[in-house]
């Protein structure tokens, strides 16, 4: 008899320091993962915003290349057209210039020749007839000159005017061929940008799908405590049909939900007790109870849970109903979940808390206002009866 307690003494040691040993490792584990899972939420919404911005920023690319491209594809022949005139103008230019030169020359010529005749007229000595002859010679060849010299003026203002107006066409022409070219280099500027536009939109989705099913993981984590203690019952059917809702969506098969979220709508019904207290001293709603859409992917989802973020760091949580623990640990996607059985089949679930106070384990029974614990940051708050949910709100005092 002895032998067969000493037997069972060693056996019971020895479990003992298995399970010892298995809380240990999987308290390990447990912490990795809280840590990995750490800000979540937060950074979620941060992501679906960033994703629609870009999501606009490369519409609006799109909208500017499709106007470009019409642009430029109307003034394509109008372009070709403008650049034969602009190479036709400049040759006219390179002649007129030529023609210019070669009046100025003429205009040095007259100019030298009306100079000599008239250093002529006046040396000394020309008294005789024949200088006189000489003298009215000079007279008409002067006149002449003269006559020449206004018609070769007249064409070298005339050459200047032409090459003023070509000149102005030609920076009018250089003008619109600049414009078109920078409108060619910013068409090659926006495809580019819209490349990277949908490379890191890529990226962005790829990281807010997982953290979607990250919570996604949560939800499930929660709806199996919950059913395992007969809390709430899961519809396998209503669930395979989510799937398939998903699927038809288009969304990649992707198991895309969002804590205390539902795709198909939850039964939901009406709190007719009195009005408690809240579960935090200070704080606000950062997501209600009820339906909405998701901003990414465009379907109903039903919020069953609501997220309170507190005023407050590391701030006690306060149990709302008098009741029973039902449950009280640590989990890898909720860290600490109290839940606590209240009357008339209501059930009170407090998840993310940072820590659980050390007074509550299962089975032990608490009023309303014990300190079940503290949250650093978001306290996600949910609240069931007889395989239904209530809108927590609904319970609390603001």
């Amino acid at each position: 008899m002895i032998r067969i307690t000493f037997i069972l003494f060693a056996i019971s040691a020895l479990l003992s320091a298995n399970i010892d040993s298995s809380i240990k490792k999987n308290k390990k584990i447990l912490k990795i993962k809280k840590y990995k899972a750490i800000k979540i939420q937060d950074k979620l919404e941060d992501i679906a915003a960033s994703i629609n911005r870009k999501k606009k920023e490369i519409s609006d690319i799109e909208l500017k290349i499709k106007q470009t491209n019409e642009f430029l594809a109307k003034q394509k022949d109008e372009y070709a057209d403008k650049l034969k005139e602009l190479q036709q103008l400049q040759q006219d230019i390179t002649s007129l210039n030529q023609t210019k030169s070669k009046t100025q020359q003429e205009i040095i010529d007259i100019i030298s020749k009306e100079l000599s005749v008239d250093i002529v007229s006046k040396q000394d000595g020309m008294d005789s007839i024949d200088a006189v002859i000489a003298g009215e010679s000079i007279k008409v060849l002067s006149k002449i000159l003269q006559d020449k010299f206004k018609n070769i003026k007249q064409k070298y203002i005339n050459t200047n005017k032409k090459i003023d107006a070509i000149s102005s066409k030609i920076k009018e022409l250089k003008n619109y061929i600049n414009s078109m070219q920078k409108k060619k280099k910013l068409l090659s500027q926006m495809k580019l940008k819209r490349v990277k536009s949908i490379k890191y939109l890529k990226y962005r989705k790829i990281a807010y799908d997982k953290k979607l099913n990250k919570i996604f993981s949560e939800q499930n984590a929660i709806k199996q405590t919950l059913n395992r203690l007969n809390i709430l019952k899961l519809k396998r059917k209503k669930r395979k049909k989510t799937i398939q809702r998903i699927k038809a969506a288009n969304i990649n098969n992707q198991k895309v939900k969002k804590l205390g979220n539902s795709y198909q709508r939850t039964k939901t019904i009406r709190y007719r007790g009195p009005k408690t207290i809240a579960p935090l001293k200070s704080f606000y709603v950062k997501r209600k109870y009820g339906e909405y859409f998701d901003p990414i992917y465009k379907i109903k989802i039903f919020n069953e849970s609501v997220t309170l973020k507190s005023r407050i760091k590391n701030a006690k949580v306060k149990n709302v109903l008098n009741g029973k623990v039902v449950f009280a640990k640590s989990t890898p996607m909720l860290d600490n979940v109290v839940i606590i059985e209240n009357a008339n089949g209501i059930h009170t679930i407090y998840a993310h808390l940072s820590k659980i106070a050390p007074t509550i384990k299962k089975g032990v029974k608490i009023r309303k206002g014990y300190v079940i614990g503290r949250v650093k940051d978001e306290l996600i708050f949910e609240v069931t009866q007889k395989n239904a949910h209530i809108n927590p709100l609904r319970l609390i005092r603001f």
